[in-house]
């Protein structure tokens, strides 16, 4: 089952890799309503936070599993970052991530577990109420 993830992986990268290098994201930010109170300049961090887990999500979804050290950068990039459950869900990053949970690579397989942990608490603590406001935000320990 490993092998055939990483094959397809792979030839999704590859194709990515022909394809030429993908266009801008579209800001996240666009796609959900800021409320009203929200200050520009809050919107601008937010748009800014927005496009860079979306190209950050591109760039593990690109790198092939052998490029350890690229999937470790990525991973904590990631892990430096505020996240929403909204971005979670939007950019799939639960799905990108699930595969590397079992990488050949222990620092591989610690940063992904950590992020992924971090990311699990953000949503159970959502789930209990304990959270407060929806979309909630986590940054992970990748």
């Amino acid at each position: 089952v490993m092998d055939e993830q990483r094959g397809r992986l792979f030839s999704f990268a590859s194709s990515l890799m022909q394809a030429g290098p993908p266009p801008p994201p579209t800001s996240l930010a666009t796609l959900r309503p800021v409320e009203a109170s929200t200050e520009p300049q809050e919107q601008a961090a937010s748009s800014v936070t927005d496009n860079e887990l979306a190209t950050l999500a591109a760039r593990l979804e690109a790198t092939p599993p052998e490029d350890v050290a690229a999937l470790v950068e990525v991973l904590q990039e990631l892990g430096r970052l505020h996240v929403t459950t909204d971005l979670l869900r939007e950019l799939r990053l639960g799905i990108l991530t699930r595969g590397l949970v079992e990488h050949p690579d222990r620092t591989v397989r610690t940063s992904v577990r950590r992020l992924r942990t971090s990311w699990k608490k953000l949503v159970l603590e959502l789930a209990t109420g304990a959270g407060g406001v929806e979309g909630g935000v986590a940054s992970g320990g990748a």
